[in-house]
């Protein structure tokens, strides 16, 4: 159980850092976003990719000593950003 909730906390470390970089290397100067784009909806799309690395790589930390424990961390990670899409991405 502890190897399976490393190597998930690895993998999504990883992905949450590879979704960091193209995020903001699309957003910085408007390089692949319409101008027509509130730049709310940046800022706020910006604000929600930021803590998905330390919170990933704390929950993969977590998973040495606890991989239940790391298991409901990533669960209320994904949550929260399933949560947050719908029922803040609204007008």
């Amino acid at each position: 159980m502890r190897a399976a909730a490393i190597t998930y906390g690895l993998t999504m470390t990883a992905a949450a850092i590879c979704f960091a970089f193209c995020w903001f290397y699309a957003a910085i100067g408007r390089r692949l976003i319409a101008e027509t784009t509130d730049q709310r909806v940046i800022v706020g799309i910006s604000r929600s990719v930021i803590p998905g690395v330390p919170i990933n790589a704390a929950a993969t930390l977590v998973a040495l000593w606890s991989p239940y424990t790391a298991i409901a961390l990533f669960a209320a990670l994904a949550l929260f950003y399933v949560l947050g899409s719908s029922l803040f991405g609204r007008d």
